[in-house]
């Protein structure tokens, strides 16, 4: 479990939480990270629960969950039950792939 919320951190998030594999709780939420929603997020496989909502990332395309090869950045969240990127300069249409994350209960 992880909540760094509210906490007005800066720059791109950084590529070492990665390292925390057996997180399954992440709250980036309300802060002031900049730049992509970074690929390292899709390896942590086991998040239940991921919040990066009210963040200025830089404007893009909502990733394609199960889309590896396209956009890696959630291909391995098949476990989220929550996820939100509200305010977080997305575009584009819902990816049809998101019908596949079974356990989402909350987007």
């Amino acid at each position: 479990f992880l909540a760094l919320h509210n906490n007005r951190f800066t720059q791109p998030l950084p590529s070492s939480i990665a390292n925390l594999r057996n997180l399954e709780h992440l709250d980036l939420s309300n802060n002031e990270f900049t730049g992509d929603i970074s690929p390292f997020l899709g390896g942590m496989t086991t998040l239940t629960y991921l919040f990066l909502a009210n963040n200025p990332f830089t404007p893009g395309i909502i990733p394609d969950f199960l889309m590896p090869g396209l956009l890696p950045e959630f291909a391995g969240l098949t476990r989220l039950t929550e996820l939100s990127l509200k305010n977080t300069s997305r575009i584009g249409t819902i990816p049809p792939t998101l019908s596949q994350l079974t356990e989402l209960v909350l987007l």
